[in-house]
């Protein structure tokens, strides 16, 4: 009898989540408590129109999605804070894979493990296309639901995520459609003060500029860190755009301003 859809779909799951690395805790600006508290507060990193389009122009020039690009700068950047090369983050996909679904009101989004190996060596070419790879892997096997994946690896289940605390979201939202008749509409998020788990970026594009939204758990990083960390998202794009066969562990992280300031000038 040969193995049902959703069977295979389990199957990959639990071949890609083999020999589960341990879950990525990030260094934080203060201990960590025992519990976490679910506060946080969001702060945004905005490219400039001109960058935002050699992204764009980068990525149709490699075949690749726009997420894959940031998803790809995202690992490169939580390798290098917490000196990891393999680990899990969330990503969200959207779950209307049922013709019935496309004409209901309500969200239909499935939250998936994505596991991210930055290995040093291997070229930024290389990294992009094994990034586009586990996105594409991710959306053909994205009928399972977390819950499932959490009970086939037989994992703990408690306040947070027992596979990630650290999330890579796209907007699938675009503010300027917003209308009211005939009248544009502004949209203006109310931030709720809270935050799932420790760190989240969600990339969109706003007024021909991408726009990358942290949100934070405000009892780990501070507001300076975040802000560093989205200039370093900038900068890691920026090397990977200017040679694309240099390896992973040799990109430029650091911004010219950010160099000065916390190595050069303290050394």
């Amino acid at each position: 009898m040969y193995p049902t859809e959703k069977e295979k779909q389990l199957a990959y799951w639990k071949e890609a989540l083999t020999e589960l690395p341990e879950p990525l805790e990030l260094p934080g600006d203060a201990p960590r408590s025992l519990k976490f508290d679910f506060k946080g507060h969001e702060l945004e990193h905005h490219f400039t129109e001109e960058f935002s389009e050699k992204c764009e122009g980068f990525c149709k020039e490699k075949g690749i999605s726009n997420f894959t690009l940031f998803l790809a700068t995202y690992g490169i950047l939580l390798s290098a804070i917490s000196g990891r090369e393999d680990f899990v983050i969330g990503a969200p996909v959207a779950g209307r894979t049922i013709d019935k679904t496309q004409n209901i009101c309500g969200p239909f989004i499935n939250t998936l493990p994505v596991r991210l190996q930055p290995e040093k060596k291997q070229t930024v070419d290389s990294w992009l296309q094994k990034v586009q790879q586990n996105i594409a892997a991710m959306l053909d096997n994205g009928e399972v639901s977390l819950e499932e994946i959490i009970s086939l690896l037989n994992l703990p289940r408690g306040a947070q995520n027992a596979l990630y605390q650290v999330m890579m979201t796209q907007s699938p939202v675009n503010e300027e459609l917003f209308r009211l008749g005939t009248q544009k509409m502004n949209f203006r998020p109310i931030s709720t003060g809270s935050v799932k788990m420790d760190m989240i970026c969600e990339m969109k594009k706003k007024q021909g500029a991408f726009v990358l939204t942290f949100s934070y758990a405000t009892s780990i990083f501070k507001e300076e860190t975040i802000a560093f960390y989205g200039r370093c998202m900038e900068q890691i794009i920026r090397s990977m755009m200017e040679d694309e066969t240099t390896p992973v562990g040799k990109l430029i992280l650091l911004s010219a301003e950010d160099q000065m300031q916390y190595i050069d000038l303290p050394n």
